[in-house]
């Protein structure tokens, strides 16, 4: 069977490493790409001409829905099959992928069933399905061994080489005998000030709760995402970004979606008040903020009751 190419776009990263990761799990014969904005995905598609694209709707520069469009519309790329990914529930979206013929999947906890069986329909119905090796008995003969370029070391890229890593990490932690001690509750707090992060990390810790830190607002929303979390503290104003961008991208990914975000300012602001919550934001405090206030609110937002 030829080799496969699907076109991943989208700008979270670690939801394309898990794609990429995934996707490249189910056959040798499939091979991945992907773009982290719009623009680079129309161009990628057209130079390229994958076997199928998987676009997110909302993307830097440009909209994914329209990057769909456009290749359906197009007298050589029509064909290719189109997966559109979106985190929200919208009508709109799914007649607009209705009218191109383009499968609508929502992230969520599903994402990746839904897109293996799409995969497989679109691409792999001739494969032959893989057989898992088994050990030979102690005397049986050995296979004939490989030679040319089956026997040579493969080259692989950093992108590969980290994803292969990914791939072992979840093949041992099935492996791992399941905990008895309860976990603890945790919170991740995102700002930039490492005394004031240090002073709610001892007061988290004093009531049982795990604490991470993040320095940086996307550092902060990747380490939401890799950990299990009953609530974020996030700053308004840090060095790399602005705190009203990491909150819409929290509400915006299914995996920290309903996880509670109480953002704390030093800005007395009314304006930046309602902004912030018509974000989604759980609460919304001034610096500099009583502990007591804090862990109030803590206990109002999240199922603590320490």
């Amino acid at each position: 069977m030829t080799h496969k190419t699907i076109l991943f776009a989208d700008d979270d990263p670690d939801l394309l490493r898990l794609l990429v990761a995934k996707c490249k799990s189910i056959s040798p014969n499939i091979e991945v790409v992907y773009a982290r904005n719009a623009m680079t995905a129309l161009t990628t598609t057209n130079v390229l001409r994958p076997d199928m694209v998987c676009i997110d709707v909302n993307m830097p520069r440009g909209n994914g829905m329209a990057v769909c469009e456009m290749i359906a519309n197009h007298a050589e790329l029509k064909d290719i099959p189109i997966v559109v990914l979106t985190g929200k529930e919208d009508s709109e979206i799914k007649e607009r992928c209705r009218q191109i013929s383009a499968h609508h999947v929502a992230k969520s906890g599903a994402i990746w069933p839904t897109l293996e069986k799409l995969i497989k329909s679109n691409l792999l119905q001739n494969e032959k399905p893989v057989v898992k090796k088994t050990l030979a008995p102690p005397n049986a003969p050995s296979e004939s061994p490989q030679t040319g370029v089956e026997a040579a070391e493969e080259d692989l890229s950093v992108e590969e080489f980290l994803n292969a890593l990914d791939m072992r990490s979840e093949m041992e932690s099935g492996f791992e005998p399941p905990s008895t001690e309860p976990r603890k509750p945790s919170v991740l707090i995102i700002d930039d000030d490492p005394a004031w992060g240090g002073l709610l990390r001892r007061r988290f810790e004093s009531k049982g709760v795990q604490v991470y830190h993040s320095l940086e607002g996307l550092n902060g929303f990747r380490e939401a995402i890799q950990q299990d979390l009953m609530a974020i503290i996030l700053d308004y104003e840090m060095q790399d970004v602005q705190g009203d961008y990491v909150l819409g991208r929290l509400k915006d990914n299914p995996i920290t979606r309903e996880i509670p975000v109480i953002v704390v300012t030093g800005h007395v602001n009314n304006a930046l008040k309602r902004k912030v919550l018509n974000l989604g934001a759980a609460a919304f405090l001034n610096k500099p903020c009583s502990w007591d206030r804090l862990w109030s609110e803590m206990q109002l937002r999240t199922e603590v009751c320490v």
